[in-house]
């Protein structure tokens, strides 16, 4: 039998996700590296600043900033679209003027909206709920005519 292997990773659409660039001896992703450059340099002028007020304890200015944008901009969040956690912000920003937004793009209002009639069936219409035969659900009633209760459809209010 031939042997097969994946190209998926290598190929498709997220190939370089998982691309790794050696930086001073560390192996690192490619966008965690620039990630973190990007948040350094912002941070520099913040630093510098926050240095003349509280002296060396300005050095945490870049550690914080790096990690606050490894958490913007590397992270996911880890439910629904697994969408950016700065993207997740941004939209919910957006959505506060009443337009939904998922993943940057606004979600259109429905243009058709069909409601079906539900029947919830509780003890005591348990013996009155319809039977599920054919098309019409309400053609078929639990004990019938047997004991001379109206049809499904004289029930409806």
């Amino acid at each position: 039998m031939p042997v097969v292997y994946d190209l998926t990773g290598l190929t498709g659409r997220r190939r370089n996700e998982n691309r790794r660039m050696v930086v001073a001896t560390f192996e690192v992703k490619r966008h965690t590296f620039l990630v973190s450059a990007a948040s350094f340099a912002v941070s520099l002028p913040v630093a510098g600043l926050a240095g003349l007020l509280v002296g060396i304890w300005a050095l945490f200015v870049p550690v914080i900033a790096i990690i606050a944008g490894l958490w913007l901009w590397d992270s996911r969040q880890r439910r629904g679209l697994e969408l950016l956690n700065g993207q997740a912000i941004v939209d919910s920003r957006r959505a506060r003027n009443g337009e939904l937004y998922a993943a940057g793009q606004p979600i259109p209002k429905p243009q058709l909206v069909m409601h079906q009639r539900q029947f919830i069936p509780t003890p005591a219409t348990a013996e009155r709920a319809p039977i599920a035969r054919g098309r019409n659900n309400l053609s078929q009633v639990r004990g019938g005519s047997r004991r001379g209760r109206k049809s499904a459809e004289a029930h409806r209010p």
